[in-house]
């Protein structure tokens, strides 16, 4: 932003048009919907970026505490591999100042170590039974793009009229309750942990696998797959190809085939690692 400042001061009609389109005259704001907020990551009111997360997640945390009942709230928060190294922003750092602004609330953060399958958030929150849920992410929106789903207390997703109340609680904290920045940088020399200190990896592990025993105990093993996958079988048992099309999902999907006795799938090599660039 300030390149651009710098050469439309100069007459750039360039810099003047990407900066009337980033910050335009008329106050337009990324809208929160049902979704949560889902947008290109870039500057200004209308993208995915630090001080819009930042008055999202002020938002969220004055509804979520209007709405509880708890003396102890806590939050849940997970992020997957989503950046944009130019502007030094990610679904990490977006995840972390999330996590200090629900701090500044008096509301504990849970901040997931590592990578997040989405469904694990919504989980967490109900064994915790926190007051709300975060997943960084844009699921499968293009690599520009970022995101903010957010779950109730219930765990299931907002819907209206949550959205539109968290909406009037964002507006209304549109400035940031401190310097955060400051915050992060004091962080930063103390951790050099990728989460800066905040996440349990103990929490997180323990999560994980209560999450896969959950799936087993809720009627989906029906014994089938060791039949179909012995030598007595009257037909060949199917093979699986799996791709994690870039994503976070293959050491998940590794796992459900484990934990549901099939025999292991046939991952896409080229797509079988988180890369950001999303490029095949």
């Amino acid at each position: 932003v300030a390149k651009l400042i710098e050469g439309a001061e100069l007459g750039n009609s360039d810099s003047m048009t990407t900066l009337s389109s980033l910050f335009p005259s008329d106050n337009r704001r990324i809208s929160f919907g049902t979704a949560g907020l889902r947008s290109t990551m870039k500057p200004g009111p209308l993208g995915m970026n630090d001080l819009v997360v930042l008055q999202a997640a002020q938002g969220i945390a004055k509804y979520a505490l209007k709405t509880s009942k708890t003396d102890t709230p806590k939050a849940v928060i997970g992020y997957d591999h989503r950046s944009n190294p130019d502007l030094n922003i990610s679904s990490l750092s977006f995840a972390i100042l999330t996590a200090l602004v629900f701090k500044e609330e008096g509301i504990e953060p849970i901040l997931l170590d590592g990578f997040a399958f989405t469904p694990l958030v919504p989980f967490v929150l109900q064994k915790t039974e926190a007051i709300v849920g975060i997943m960084v992410t844009a699921s499968h929106n293009p690599k520009q793009d970022n995101g903010y789903k957010v779950y109730a207390s219930d765990g299931c997703q907002i819907r209206s009229p949550m959205d539109s109340d968290i909406s009037k609680e964002i507006m209304a904290n549109l400035k940031p309750w401190k310097d955060y920045g400051s915050v992060l940088t004091e962080l930063k020399t103390r951790s050099s942990d990728p989460c800066l200190g905040l996440s349990n990896p103990e929490l997180t592990k323990t999560m994980t696998n209560d999450y896969f025993a959950a799936l087993k105990r809720h009627g989906l093993m029906t014994g089938q797959a060791s039949i179909s996958f012995t030598a007595q079988s009257l037909s060949p048992p199917p093979t699986f190809a799996y791709t994690a099309m870039h994503g976070i999902g293959h050491p998940f999907a590794e796992r459900v085939f484990s934990e549901f006795g099939l025999p292991a799938f046939l991952p896409i090599p080229a797509q079988k690692e988180p890369d950001r660039t999303f490029p095949t």
